[in-house]
């Protein structure tokens, strides 16, 4: 698991960045490759 209660998600040229509910941020050079709604998981491969 990278990070838990996401509060915002965004994609730019190949980077993900997540913030938190309490502003920590995390920057992900990946692929979003699943998005599950109904059990809140967002699944993210990370690019090489």
């Amino acid at each position: 698991m990278v990070m838990e209660n996401i509060a915002n998600m965004k994609v730019d040229s190949g980077k993900i960045f997540l913030t938190g509910l309490l502003g920590d941020e995390k920057t992900i050079n990946g692929i979003i490759q699943e998005i599950k709604l109904l059990e809140h998981k967002i699944l993210i491969t990370e690019k090489a």
